[in-house]
């Protein structure tokens, strides 16, 4: 999931337009502008959806690749297709492949791995 860019149209040029009101409108452009640049470095705004087509075993640790060049912060689960539930597999995370378990056999899960 990316943040979409922030776009603002520029100030109209006008003679007319009070000085004020302009430095005002060009602070608040700026801000915006660097409020849009923070969340976009949002761990949670830097994301991923994968799916797991098959869990395997019960209880047992299996692999996903991810593609956030990073190692991830964790996860949440989207979607399962049994009563399971998605916890850590016991193998550190790195920046292509995290490990998790699931507490039923051949679940399908959807993540957000962020």
């Amino acid at each position: 999931m990316k943040l979409p860019s922030l776009i603002l149209p520029p100030l109209p040029e006008s003679p007319t337009l009070d000085p004020q009101l302009r430095s005002w409108a060009e602070y608040i452009t700026r801000y915006l502008e660097d409020f849009n640049q923070k969340a976009k470095q949002i761990p949670f705004n830097q994301s991923e959806e994968l799916t797991i087509s098959d869990t395997g075993t019960a209880n047992t640790q299996f692999s996903i690749t991810h593609h956030l060049e990073r190692i991830p912060l964790g996860y949440v689960t989207l979607k399962i297709s049994n009563g399971g539930i998605i916890y850590d597999g016991t193998s550190s995370w790195t920046t292509t492949t995290i490990y998790l378990r699931c507490t039923t056999a051949n679940a399908n899960v959807k993540i957000l791995v962020f």
